[in-house]
């Protein structure tokens, strides 16, 4: 199973395999179709859609340490993301990765996918916010010898698949 990164707006473009687990502590309502945080469907691609990874939001330590697109912050210096760092060095990550493996057969199994499961790590913002968590989750996966990157993009089609 392959791990990457990546954001709301490009689930549009995703195919069956990439199953999208939310990062953000609020997701777009077409993401649950409007019908609340538990509801779950395949789009018209065949991409499951509205899958949550509670313990990798931000907690409430977090809260309101950001919010600024203008902030003068660097992701060195940031204090949100300081506090992010810390909130995932307590998360158990043979438990996350049990997590994802259990969804990605549950979800290969409903649907008939073909190739290899991708979980696609969903951050609320694009690659151009310098202190979004997607830098913090990279590394946190990182540290474990797991390689997340964000998925690569080459217009509408992701590179090697």
């Amino acid at each position: 199973m392959k791990f990457y990164t990546s954001y709301f707006y490009q689930i549009r473009n995703f195919t069956p395999n990439m199953i999208p687990l939310s990062t953000a502590c609020g997701d777009p309502l077409w993401f649950h179709k409007g019908m609340g945080n538990d509801y779950t469907f395949f789009d018209k691609n065949g991409v499951i859609n509205g899958l949550r990874a509670e313990m990798l939001h931000p907690d409430n330590s977090c809260s309101g340490l950001c919010g600024d697109m203008a902030c003068p912050e660097t992701p060195d210096n940031c204090l949100f993301l300081q506090r992010y760092r810390t909130q995932l060095s307590k998360v158990d990550f043979i438990d996350f990765l049990e997590r994802c493996d259990r969804i990605a057969r549950i979800i290969q199994s409903a649907n008939n996918f073909e190739g290899e499961p991708i979980i696609v790590l969903i951050v609320h913002e694009a690659i151009n916010n310098p202190c979004s968590e997607r830098k913090v989750l990279q590394e946190w996966m990182m540290s474990h010898g797991i390689l997340c990157e964000e998925l690569p993009y080459k217009g509408k089609q992701f590179k090697g698949f």
